[in-house]
């Protein structure tokens, strides 16, 4: 039994910037791609999303750009040309605007902080109902230990067959 995968035109378009992240992807690139004007793509992918077009696109850069940085191997110059930024200056900008620290201040620390994941499609779960145009993204984030202490016995919640809120 095949499954038939059917992809919506945000979908596909999310496809083509994740293949094609490292090259430079302009606004009308990706309205020709999606047979849509400029003006409509970026209506669609706001309300679709949640993020602009160059936001989403710059996000997902800066966050791959993170694993060329945290390796120390090539210079941060090379790493910006590599993720389509025209100078140094404007990746420096850019990077210390999406993770609050410089990229040689984010090796130092080497962390990987901050990182956002590519919108993907849920899989579905029979526990759990996504809505059918849901698109949902991970943020990797640091924080220092900590204790935390609970309850020694379970609570029974909403989803259980006997729900017990006391």
């Amino acid at each position: 039994m095949k499954i038939k995968v059917t992809f919506t035109r945000i979908e596909k378009i999310l496809e083509y910037i994740h293949l094609n992240i490292r090259e430079p992807l302009s606004l009308d690139d990706l309205a020709t791609q999606s047979c849509w004007s400029r003006w409509q793509l970026q209506r669609v992918f706001q309300d679709y999303t949640g993020f602009s077009v160059a936001q989403y696109v710059k996000e997902i850069k800066l966050s791959q750009a993170v694993e060329q940085i945290l390796s120390g191997e090539q210079r941060m110059l090379d790493v910006a040309y590599e993720f389509g930024f025209n100078s140094e200056i404007s990746f420096n900008r850019s990077f210390k605007q999406f993770f609050g620290v410089t990229p040689k201040c984010y090796r130092v620390n080497g962390l990987k902080t901050g990182i956002k994941t590519q919108l993907t499609r849920p899989v579905k779960s029979s526990a759990v109902n996504f809505p059918a145009h849901a698109l949902y993204h991970v943020r990797l984030e640091h924080k220092a230990s900590f204790s935390f202490k609970g309850v020694p016995y379970c609570i029974k919640g909403l989803r259980s067959p006997t729900p017990d809120f006391t």
